[in-house]
């Protein structure tokens, strides 16, 4: 019966916090983004805190502000960078005849319109797939969106000024006081668990950083890849390809998902480049040439970049992630994938800390053991 209670106990408290981390999901993405800037600012403090002349020490609370002025210098850099380019585009864009680019694309999709409505004839014997996607991009381009976007900017500022200032706020505690989480969890651990909780979130943390760390890198890598490429041999727009580079980049991010959304997004802008330049070629060699690039971009990057970032930085098989990833992409979409992979890892540490007389956990676990409690890997 005691144990039925326990059972009991700990299901009410699992479904407490799930409600409680639903109904401020809010406040909980305010703070997982802040434990990301933790993660990734953590060295750079500690660093500037270390530094001494004489008898002058940087204190915890200039060298957390320096680090986030750093970060946020570095992430408003890339808008800077990136406006004028998107504003080109836009305008680029806003010259181009639909009509003009309709009449010339629709002689290649005659054949495959027909295959299509003879396997979907609920479709429609009239329906043209290049007459809805360029309505599409056409509905989606047009002036009206930007005005009604502008339109609602007021209150997206005010959300946006309160998400900054919430993050900028955690993340500098998070940072000046880097015991904080550890000393909280203590607090409410019972004892004999203490030291269990220090190299858990010892090893969580020393994991997730190579994680983080390695997917910034991953899209560095990816954005100069499809740069170089879209430019020098699809023969892009330098603006147009940085722009699609950096999309691609970006999107990267959300496993499986993102690269083919950024692949997409590459051929729609090899159509809109294509038609807004006089006296274009064939358009069939350009979106060859520019799907060509993304994929091998694309193939690089699952043969030689994921291995090294999914398996390597947080020791777990490539298809325990694949597994994972379609199961938080059920659950909850997009962003199920997209928090997929690092709470997976938080799981990981703490099942093998707390649950490690389960054979599955055993299992599951075996690799991340070798991980000190000072956040290094021990040697086996």
């Amino acid at each position: 019966m005691n144990k039925l209670a326990k059972y009991i106990i700990i299901a009410v408290t699992i479904a407490l916090i799930a409600f409680l981390v639903w109904y401020f999901s809010e406040i909980v993405w305010y703070l997982l983004i802040s434990a990301v800037i933790f993660l990734i600012g953590k060295p750079l403090a500690t660093l500037l805190t270390s530094f001494s002349i004489k008898k002058f020490k940087i204190p915890n609370w200039l060298a957390s502000a320096i680090t986030l002025l750093a970060i946020f210098s570095a992430i408003g850099l890339v808008f800077f960078f990136l406006t004028p380019i998107i504003v080109r585009i836009v305008s680029t864009i806003g010259q181009i005849d639909f009509d003009k680019v309709l009449a010339n694309i629709s002689e290649p999709f005659t054949k495959f319109n027909y295959r299509l409505t003879t396997l979907f004839p609920s479709l429609g014997e009239d329906f043209r797939l290049e007459a809805y996607l360029l309505q599409q991009i056409k509905e989606s381009t047009s002036i009206s969106v930007f005005t009604r976007a502008f339109s609602s900017i007021a209150s997206f500022t005010v959300d946006l000024a309160i998400g900054i200032f919430s993050v900028v706020f955690i993340s500098f505690f998070f940072l000046q006081e880097r015991n904080l989480v550890g000393n909280t969890l203590n607090a409410i651990v019972p004892d004999k668990y203490e030291e269990n909780m220090r190299r858990a979130l010892s090893s969580a943390e020393h994991l997730l950083r190579r994680y983080f760390t390695g997917i910034f890198i991953e899209s560095i890598l990816i954005t100069i890849l499809n740069t170089i490429g879209l430019y020098f041999i699809a023969g892009f727009d330098f603006d147009l390809a940085v722009m699609v580079a950096f999309a691609s980049g970006v999107l990267n991010v959300i496993p499986y998902v993102g690269p083919l959304t950024g692949e997409l997004l590459g051929v729609l802008a090899a159509l809109m480049a294509h038609y807004s330049t006089p006296d274009a070629g064939p358009v069939l060699p350009f979106l060859l040439l520019t799907l060509g690039v993304m994929l091998t971009t694309q193939l690089i990057d699952n043969y030689l970049f994921q291995p090294f970032i999914y398996s390597s930085s947080i020791k777990a098989h490539p298809l325990e992630i694949f597994i994972v990833i379609l199961i938080a992409g059920y659950v909850g979409g997009v962003i199920g994938m997209l928090i997929a992979i690092p709470a997976y890892t938080v799981l990981r540490v703490f099942a093998g800390e707390f649950l490690s007389h389960f054979k599955i956990v055993q299992r599951l676990t075996k690799n991340i053991k070798g991980i000190g409690e000072d956040g290094s890997e021990e040697a086996n």
